[in-house]
């Protein structure tokens, strides 16, 4: 899981990735992977629709194989939540994951987007003016 844990600013959406990866000799038949957002924490697969709780069908998991499964998770009010992940299949015992969230206050003055988060959108565009910049010269100045 990515990250291992979260911190993220309250009403602000966080990016969790889960990878799933069957490292048994077999197949893995009608996979499903539930999650479980406890205390403030609701969770979307698609950024639109929120709930506290999500099952999602993977299907069947060839052996050595995996996936990725990317959830957003977003709080209100600053406090600490925990993201709870259970991986079952019909065939294998069930995995539990368990991700601690921690909602924090607001910055003042800010929008959803950290001060990080602004820094490397300057920097970000600065680098790609300064590359699009280097392909042209300056003018040369006419002498009278």
């Amino acid at each position: 899981c990515y990250p291992s844990e979260v911190t993220a600013e309250a009403g602000s959406i966080a990016a969790v990735t889960i990878a799933i990866f069957n490292d048994g000799g077999g197949a893995a038949y009608n996979a499903t992977l539930q999650l479980l957002a406890t205390g403030c924490a609701t969770l979307s697969v698609d950024g639109a629709h929120w709930r506290g709780n999500l099952t999602l069908n993977l299907g069947d998991i060839p052996a050595q194989g995996g996936l990725r499964q990317v959830l957003f998770v977003k709080c209100n009010e600053a406090g600490n939540a925990s993201l709870i992940a259970v991986v079952f299949a019909d065939n294998h015992d069930p995995v539990v994951l368990r991700i601690p969230i921690s909602f924090v206050q607001r910055r003042g003055g800010g929008g959803a987007l950290a001060p990080a988060a602004y820094a490397l959108a300057a920097v970000a565009a600065a680098g790609a003016l300064a590359w699009r910049m280097r392909g042209f010269k300056k003018p040369k100045r006419k002498k009278r």
